[in-house]
């Protein structure tokens, strides 16, 4: 992300603002984020953390030299026995019994420290292991160095405004409380919208909740695709095409095979003609990491409009309405982050809870299982409906015509809710099924996903095609970036730091870029998007933006499945 955060400083600097580039330098060589981002773990070797923190603070250097701006670093505010003794005299205070309440000047540092952790471990309880409580104390030792050294710094420099690379990192989140505490104020920089684009592309909010909450975003009324320029139309469809390649760290789903519709069908156990009910589940940890550092003001793991307890409360009564009703077949499909995936190698808590849970099935519901390699794009071929309650697969059913059905809106922020079926009570959802097997896959679906990607894509983010080499193929710098970061080829790194900086050396500012930046920072907008309130809903394509989009998804299809089977599902879509 260092590229990134240096590229957005550029354009900072050209909107007319003072600009200081403030890294690590070291500070937090037993973990970071980087060392995640480059494959290690908890368990790996104190020689392979410093092997990357040495390749990152070499990098730090290249990219700050070439932009020629002023660059401080951590490290040097924390070269003082003073302050690793307060570190020391803090942990004191610290129990694994109440890590929960352990602060450090007002500001919570073990509800802070645990969110990387508890999304590296996937865990989902404020109960910690016993076997990684060694590792968690470490994340809170290495949050309050984070925190001390910040202060030090304080002292030393004034801020007008802090841009903090994804605030909900735990040695992020301390530094933006340190600076509301002094009046100063924060924004969170993320990795854009676009799969494709991870890298080349951001966004940019006063804090986590703002991003959280884009799909409430008013302006979202008056949007419109019809006059949407071609380049966006394309970079619509290599997106979807993308996360049907199985092949993004970012997606979870497999690659799609040749499997047809009827091989698929018989493979699950699924009677020729049996309407399919594909029901999408999520990763629970992830709602509970928000939860514990805080992410909104309103809980994450409870809402005004749930009708289950909790989500393992949700797929008992999935398994009851199987039972009472053997004439739809309905697919379970299991969250593959639940699993080891391309990003980790761990196993959810929750795994073992949900194989006894599906022990015994009647012969009308099957369980999509990781394992199985069925690509979320495969089973969409055959389903007919699918019941979400909070992921952005659902976005991507959506986006193929099929109906999706949400009994929780307050709880969904993937995409906006009201293009769901949305149930409002338990006695309803039968029905909103039934209703939705008749009306079958349209249409105004496939718009309203695209309407919101197009939001995403042209207002919440900003592209830096023209500034940045695309990392969405297997381009020069992206195969060695792979070689030197992820499979620690040492011999390449002198190469790597001169590729940092001829991209950087030859990369011109985006005046557009430039232009966003400025009126965001001087006129202190919440977002990219501009000024926000609650309580809105999007505004609907009229039907005569139809064809754009029937063409835009025949291409799409055609690219995921090929022509047949692309025909197929075209045929089913009204």
């Amino acid at each position: 992300m260092a590229a990134l955060e240096t590229q957005v400083a550029r354009h900072i600097k050209g909107a007319g603002h003072d600009v200081v580039l403030i890294h690590c330098g070291g500070l937090l060589s037993e973990g970071c984020v980087a060392m995640q981002e480059a494959g290690l773990t908890q368990y790996s070797s104190s020689d392979e953390r410093l092997d990357i923190c040495s390749l990152c603070t070499r990098r730090s250097d290249t990219l700050s030299g070439v932009s020629k701006i002023p660059r401080l670093q951590l490290m040097n505010q924390f070269r003082n026995s003073k302050a690793e003794a307060e570190v020391a005299i803090a942990m004191r205070g610290f129990s694994f019994d109440e890590w929960t309440q352990f602060e450090f000047i007002g500001i919570p540092v073990g509800r802070y420290a645990a969110y990387e952790f508890y999304l590296e471990n996937k865990l989902s309880s404020l109960e910690i292991p016993l076997e990684l409580e060694p590792f968690f104390k470490e994340k809170v030792r290495n949050t309050l160095r984070s925190l001390i050294s910040w202060s030090e710094l304080s002292a030393k420099e004034e801020f007008d405004a802090v841009i903090l690379g994804n605030e909900l990192y735990s040695t992020n989140r301390v530094i933006k409380d340190f600076c509301h505490q002094s009046g100063t104020r924060t924004y969170t920089l993320g990795m854009g919208t676009d799969l494709r684009k991870y890298g080349n592309s951001f966004t940019m909010a006063v804090n986590s909740q703002v991003e959280l909450e884009a799909a409430r975003h008013p302006g979202l009324l008056d949007f419109n695709t019809s006059d949407v320029e071609k380049s966006v139309w394309k970079q619509l469809r290599k997106h979807f095409v993308e996360l049907a390649t199985g092949r993004n760290a970012f997606s979870y789903t497999s690659k799609v095979a040749s499997l047809s519709p009827e091989e698929l069908r018989l493979k699950l156990g699924i009677p020729r003609n049996a309407p399919v009910v594909t029901v999408i589940t999520s990763s629970l940890d992830e709602r509970l990491a928000g939860e514990i550092v805080g992410i909104s003001d309103k809980s994450l793991l409870k809402s005004d409009t749930q009708l289950f307890e909790t989500p393992l409360d949700w797929l008992d009564y999935i398994l009851q309405l199987g039972h009472a009703n053997p004439s739809i077949h309905f697919v379970i499909r299991i969250h593959p982050r639940l699993f080891p995936n391309k990003r980790d190698g761990v196993e959810a808590e929750i795994v073992h809870t949900l194989k006894q849970k599906f022990k015994v099935l009647p012969p009308n519901i099957s369980v999509n299982w990781p394992e199985d390699k069925i690509s979320l794009y495969e089973l969409a071929l055959i389903t007919d409906c699918a019941l979400n309650h909070t992921s952005s697969a659902g976005l991507e059913f959506l986006a193929l015509g099929i109906p999706v059905i949400q009994h929780d809106p307050d709880a969904l922020y993937a995409y906006p809710s009201q293009f769901n079926k949305v149930v409002r009570d338990v006695d309803s959802y039968l029905t909103t099924i039934a209703a939705a097997l008749a009306e079958g896959l349209s249409l105004e679906n496939v718009s309203n996903a695209y309407t919101w990607k197009i939001w995403q894509f042209t207002r919440t983010a900003r592209n830096l095609n023209d500034c940045m080499p695309q990392r969405n193929s297997l381009r020069f710098g992206r195969v060695l970036n792979w070689l030197v970061v992820r499979k620690r080829v040492r011999l390449l790194r002198p190469l790597l730091h001169a590729t940092d900086y001829f991209e950087l050396k030859r990369s011109r500012l985006d005046k557009s870029v430039v232009v966003s930046l400025k009126t965001l920072l001087d006129e202190e907008w919440p977002s990219l998007a501009g000024p926000t309130q609650q309580g809105q809903s999007m505004h609907v394509l009229p039907s005569s933006s139809y064809e754009d989009v029937r063409r835009n998804l025949s291409k799409i299809l055609r690219s995921i499945y090929g022509y047949t089977r692309a025909k197929q599902h075209l045929d089913r879509i009204t």
